[in-house]
């Protein structure tokens, strides 16, 4: 093959999908970090809540299983249990939630995952925190408060901020799968 024949253009078109120029950014909304972290504080605030007033909602069932401990009935234990369960599947849900507003709105998936790890850390953090209020009920025996604690309070809150960011991430993903800055259709 002599020189003449040869053509760089032919060489970088055998994969078309290489040459794609990846989107402006531009075209995505404005101020999409303060967006993403005001959606992600907002339903933390709102687990915390959701967490904190579920026991207060059903206090006789708490307060049981505080006084009880292992002597409680079997129904107090499942009632109890079922309660947290439904406590944690509604913060998985507005998780959820947050991917989708996340997507809406400020449109970038790496957002919709920081959005949903800080709302999992202020879930976390609430959930430690119930156990140091007076008279809450489910608090039996809360140990007075130590600094050695806090790395493992970090790290389970690192955990959970974790989980939600990744749940964040899937709807965040789902939401603007067919979003023009991800295809590349800006018809």
């Amino acid at each position: 093959m002599s020189n003449d024949d040869y053509n760089e253009d032919e060489e970088y078109n055998l994969y078309p999908e290489d040459n794609v120029v990846p989107p402006s950014t531009s075209a995505l909304p404005g101020n999409r970090l303060g967006i993403a972290l005001i959606i992600g504080a907002v339903a933390g605030l709102v687990m915390a809540l959701i967490y904190f007033l579920i026991p207060f909602l059903n206090a006789q069932a708490f307060q049981q299983a505080a006084v009880l401990g292992e002597k409680m009935s079997y129904n107090t234990a499942v009632a109890v249990t079922e309660l947290r369960c439904m406590g944690i599947f509604l913060a998985i849900a507005i998780c959820g939630f947050v991917g989708y507003f996340v997507g809406k709105y400020a449109v970038q998936r790496r957002l919709g995952f920081l959005a949903g790890l800080l709302a999992g850390a202020i879930f976390a953090l609430s959930m430690t925190v119930d156990g140091y209020i007076p008279n809450y009920p489910g608090s039996s025996a809360t140990p007075p408060f130590s600094p050695a604690y806090i790395l493992p309070l970090l790290v389970i809150a690192l955990i959970l901020g974790s989980l939600g960011g990744l749940i964040s991430l899937l709807v965040t993903w789902m939401t603007t799968r067919r979003h023009p800055y991800y295809t590349g259709n800006w018809d």
